[in-house]
């Protein structure tokens, strides 16, 4: 079989399955890992999201391994829409250590880290991290879309290559985003304006993000139990396949049953399927 680990809204232009796929491909669901206890996060960052909660929204601001390109006028950036939308941000430098190694990054960063508008760290779990801000602004790899989904918070996608502008168009259909910037359009306005559409709930985005989770999480709840089951009922179907094969002088023929089938086959008196 050919599993695709990803949900049915984000296959093919209608997010549905295209015709043209052939039979044996699955598509399961997102693979969700199970959740980070809450004792194996940063203290400090925990006290962030805890802190203040009433009094200022809190943004992600992360880019996963894209590199960053201008650290400075990445960090200044982020200054500016906090002081400009009120808010605060956890950001996260992923691959780009640059951002937490230059020193004038540092310095740049250093006022308002020490005043907590700005929570600076080179990794963090999403499954964490993601339900307790309130707007994820990220790359829209597939990985980090799927945990922005299913956090159920609105999201603005910028994308910088491959995959990731068609993941901006499957986030922005389904309404957990307005519109998608460009990450080399990236700017203190364009990023401010789109953070004031949400915090305004337009449309009632916040609404519709947690529609999209609660969908989500009912497609993808047991996605990874699933794709298991398929490759278990593959092998006893490729075993029986060889049992054939030898019966009739055709050893290493491939089964020709269709994997669709296997469950029948393993409810059968058949000895291969245990």
């Amino acid at each position: 079989p050919i599993i695709i680990a990803s949900s049915i809204k984000t296959v093919g232009p209608k997010g549905e399955i295209p015709e043209d796929y052939p039979a044996n491909v699955y598509v399961p669901g997102f693979f969700y890992v199970p959740p980070t206890p809450e004792e194996n996060v940063d203290p400090a960052l925990r006290s962030f999201l805890t802190d203040h909660r009433n009094d200022h929204r809190v943004i992600y601001l992360g880019f996963g391994s894209m590199p960053l390109g201008n650290p400075v006028h990445f960090a200044t950036m982020a200054l500016e829409v906090c002081n400009t939308m009120l808010c605060r941000a956890v950001i996260v430098a992923g691959w780009s250590k640059m951002l937490m190694e230059d020193a004038v990054c540092r310095e740049l960063l250093a006022n308002a880290i020490n005043e907590k508008t700005i929570f600076l760290c080179s990794a963090v779990p999403h499954d964490y991290l993601f339900p307790r801000v309130d707007v994820i602004v990220h790359h829209c790899g597939v990985g980090t879309m799927a945990a922005a989904l299913r956090a159920g918070k609105p999201q603005i996608p910028c994308p910088v290559m491959l995959d990731q502008p068609h993941n901006a168009r499957i986030v922005t259909r389904l309404g957990c985003a307005f519109e998608s910037i460009p990450f080399l359009q990236l700017s203190t306005a364009n990023l401010s304006r789109a953070l004031e559409r949400i915090f305004c709930d337009d449309f009632g985005i916040f609404a519709c993000a947690q529609r999209v989770k609660e969908e989500i999480e009912e497609e993808c709840g047991d996605a990874m139990g699933e794709a298991y089951e398929l490759i278990e009922d593959y092998v006893k179907l490729w075993r029986v396949g060889q049992s054939q094969s030898r019966s009739e002088g055709k050893e290493g023929a491939l089964p020709t049953t269709t994997v669709s089938e296997t469950r029948r086959l393993s409810e059968s008196a058949n000895p291969l399927a245990t």
